[in-house]
């Protein structure tokens, strides 16, 4: 199952959500003040927080067993 069909799967029913009436790699959520696309290529990507390689030394180097 892609990450469209999983969207498309979840927001259902929901009257904010509209389903991509073609074969695009995309939907439409009805904002407050006008429709708006996105395209799922690479969204899950573009939106993921990576943390920098120095914090991750620094974590994993602590002595402190809560980190």
């Amino acid at each position: 199952m892609t990450y469209l069909e999983k969207i498309n799967r979840h927001h259902d029913e929901n009257e904010l959500y509209i389903k991509p009436k073609t074969e695009r790699l995309e939907f439409t959520v009805q904002h407050y003040a006008a429709p708006v696309t996105y395209n799922v290529r690479f969204f899950i990507h573009k939106n993921n927080d990576m943390i920098r390689a120095d914090i991750v030394v620094l974590l994993f180097s602590s002595k402190n067993q809560v980190i």
